[in-house]
């Protein structure tokens, strides 16, 4: 329990939390006096009492139901504050872990499944631990003042709320196993079935254009399914415990209304001191049940805690601290990289150099993907050799800070960023001076977009959004394209830059990049022969040992 609240409050606030637990506590102390303060009425009532002191305390009674209110009021609001701001701090540094390690390791998954598991299980670690010390200590101390209130009264009612909590105890142990594995059951059938609705939703063009609408369904039917019979199976199996504590509860309730009401018969007990005690006695109830749900809510937290713990432990790749200004030349060697557990797919020695144009070549499969993501970083240290930025070791050097500054990239299903199209070509540029925003519009001009443009609602001001845009592949590859030529940066990586243009565009673009090649290494990838490029880099001259078999 110590590492799930370990990991739930590294993104709690703790003053606000200290904060959030002063107002719980107000709320207890005052639920424990206000009871005594009905008692007190109800004998009052039932006796020969100056009725100026029936209202007095009626009107403490009235205040302080108020000021509880007030408390629960507060504490509510606190409590979801603290709940979404650390919800969302958890949410983004697992994202940001991912980030910084290996992108091997989220290749593995589904990105949807992975969005499911990552975003629902924080959310029960944090919430576990927001109001765990909250309702530990609150009942901890509540069941203590009752215990004081009731053996002052009788130690038989003391010993009838003591046997109820081992009762509950045991009931509890006899059921923990199960309601540990069948909550961990849920989470992964839920994950797996959120994670393909959400597909369904994210490649719903694909899905229709390629007539699987009617398979995809079927297999979501059956994702639902499955969760469903689970889910179910939640269901009874929590209904079997839940009916087993409420039916204790029950005989103890009844307990307590006989044993409470031979007292006042006998006069051993007021009318007013039966309430407060069958007040309290219901407290007891919901504490000792809550003590018993937390083991419950304990084995559910736990297992999302062993879920998430493998992204708590992901290895980070190590982040040099130089940051180059201008990116000069690049060096493999011996650069030698495999997925998982397939041999080499390939080793390679290479120079790029500025002012020149290289075209990497080869069938798909062979690694040229793979070699661009080697020299961005995404892979981490996971090959071998050496890759050298300016004769320096990549891991010397600060790549988040190169990747944002010195390198643009084209990537062959083109990246838009959900904001206005002025900013998805202007965003790798830190300058907007005059001369910057002519060459948009000379950019804008030579790729034919300004028909495109005058046609959007905004102008350039018009926000793209992925999910409902009828925007075509060529003019978002256009858009990268301009955001590329205007950028600042030094290496410029372009994979099949031309795929979706038109021969017009193609040809427009390749003349343009052969002006502007001396400021630059230009690296791409591509399956057709280039218009222009200085130097091929043929990856099937690199390809050792591989699971795949190649033919020149």
């Amino acid at each position: 329990m110590q590492k799930i609240l370990q990991l739930g409050f590294r993104y709690i606030d703790k003053k606000k939390y200290i904060v959030y637990l002063l107002l719980s506590g107000i709320g207890s102390v005052l639920g424990m006096v206000i009871p005594l303060i009905m008692g007190e009425i109800i004998n009052k009532l039932t006796e020969e009492q100056i009725f100026s002191h029936l209202l007095y305390s009626i009107s403490f009674f009235f205040l302080l139901n108020v000021l509880q209110q007030i408390c629960g009021i507060c504490e509510n609001y606190l409590g979801t504050k603290l709940g979404m701001d650390s919800g969302y701090k958890a949410n983004r540094d697992f994202i940001k872990k991912m980030y910084h390690t290996s992108y091997l390791n989220i290749c593995r998954e589904d990105p949807s499944m992975l969005h499911q598991k990552i975003s629902n299980d924080i959310g029960v670690i944090v919430n576990f631990s927001i109001y765990f010390f909250k309702n530990l200590f609150g009942n901890i101390i509540y069941t203590i003042f009752v215990f004081f209130v009731l053996i002052s009264e009788s130690v038989v009612l003391c010993v009838m709320v003591f046997l109820l909590a081992v009762i509950y105890a045991i009931v509890y142990l006899l059921s923990k196993k199960e309601l540990y594995t069948i909550g961990y059951e849920v989470k992964e059938c839920q994950t797996t079935f959120f994670g393909k609705l959400y597909s369904m939703f994210f490649y719903m063009k694909s899905i229709r254009n390629n007539g699987f609408e009617e398979i995809s369904f079927i297999k979501q039917d059956k994702e639902y399914q499955n969760y469903y019979k689970t889910l179910m199976k939640q269901v009874s199996i929590n209904n079997k415990f839940q009916t087993m504590i409420q039916m204790i509860s029950l005989f103890a309730q009844i307990g307590m209304f006989i044993y409470g009401g031979y007292m006042v018969i006998h006069n051993q007990l007021s009318i007013g001191m039966l309430v407060v005690i069958l007040d309290y006695f219901s407290v007891i109830l919901q504490s000792t049940n809550y003590f018993l749900n937390l083991g419950k809510t304990y084995q559910d937290t736990k297992s999302s805690y062993e879920r998430i713990l493998p992204y708590e432990d992901m290895q980070k790749i190590s982040k040099g601290i130089l940051k180059i200004e201008k990116i000069n030349q690049i060096e493999l060697k011996e650069v030698a990289f495999h997925y998982f557990n397939q041999n080499n797919l390939f080793q390679i020695n290479q120079h790029f150099e500025k002012g020149n144009i290289y075209w990497i070549k080869g069938k798909n499969g062979i690694g040229k993907s793979t070699l661009m993501n080697l020299i961005l970083g995404l892979y981490g240290k996971e090959y071998s050799g050496k890759i050298c930025i300016n004769g320096m070791n990549i891991e010397e050097i600060d790549i988040a800070y190169m990747l944002e500054n010195r390198i643009a990239i084209i990537e062959q299903d083109p990246y838009l960023l959900t904001d206005s199209l002025y900013n998805n070509m202007i965003c790798k540029t830190k300058s907007e001076s005059k001369q910057y925003k002519q060459e948009l519009k000379r950019l804008l001009t030579l790729f034919d977009m300004d028909e495109f443009i005058n046609k959007q609602d905004n102008g350039l001001d018009t926000i793209y959004n992925s999910m409902n845009t009828t925007m075509s592949g060529g003019e978002k590859q256009k858009i990268c394209l301009i955001r590329m030529l205007l950028s600042e940066a030094d290496i410029w990586f372009l994979d099949e830059p031309s795929s979706a243009l038109d021969e017009k565009s193609t040809k427009r673009f390749f003349e343009e990049i052969e002006l502007k090649k001396k400021n630059h290494i230009i690296i791409m990838i591509s399956h057709e022969k280039p218009l222009t490029y200085d130097y091929v880099v043929d990856m099937m001259t690199y390809i050792q040992e591989c699971n795949i078999s190649y033919k020149r």
